[in-house]
């Protein structure tokens, strides 16, 4: 298991089982609950009725990303562990350009290449997103269903109640998805998915 060095974990409590509003604007109490990294990235997080509901924010005007390691993972009966420089990784990409919201929903099908799923034969499943900038911190908010039934992407569905490998990254300047983040703006955890939030 991954040591948690220099994470901050902030567990909030799950209120009611409404849907956040995704607006890019992360309202108190809005999701169940929330976590927050020494890059400065913070990650909240709800499950509401099979879907998963995600805001991200850090100090960057470059793009946002959250990455699920593969559920299969390289071990047996050991889900939500990742294959080598992220392969089979599932990659959903937020940036904020001229004030309007980019995704890109992603994959990883060779070692260290990321690719949008479109690309690869897929579909782009994002169900919301939206995103601003504000003094230099870029925040953005979406929703996907736990199960797209996309083969490039994670079922996140057969993650419930697994540890799952999740990795955050952001571009301090760059809104383009194909330039590196770097070593100092990525961290890597491991987090438990539940119906109504992860903790």
């Amino acid at each position: 298991m991954k040591r948690l060095l220099g994470i901050v974990l902030l567990l909030g409590l799950a209120s009611a089982a409404s849907a956040p509003k995704v607006d890019g604007i992360v309202a108190d109490g809005e999701y169940a609950q929330f976590l927050q990294t020494d890059t400065g990235m913070r990650l909240y997080w709800s499950v509401v009725d099979g879907v998963f509901y995600a805001a991200l924010s850090a100090p960057s005007t470059g793009w946002l990303g959250l990455g699920f390691e593969s559920i299969e993972g390289p071990g047996e009966g050991e889900p939500g562990h990742a294959h080598p420089a992220m392969l089979e990784s599932d990659l959903w990409m937020l940036a904020v350009v001229d004030g309007k919201v980019v995704v890109e929903d992603g994959y990883v099908p060779e070692p260290g290449k990321p690719a949008a799923d479109t690309a690869l034969g897929g579909t782009s499943d994002f169900l919301s997103a939206a995103g601003r900038e504000v003094g230099g911190v870029t925040y953005v908010e979406w929703s996907r269903k736990l199960t797209t039934g996309d083969r490039f992407d994670v079922d996140l569905a057969k993650g419930l109640g697994h540890e799952i490998g999740i990795m955050l990254a952001y571009n301090p300047m760059s809104d383009d998805f194909t330039v590196y983040h770097g070593m100092k703006s990525r961290d890597e955890l491991e987090i438990e998915l539940n119906e109504g939030g992860m903790r």
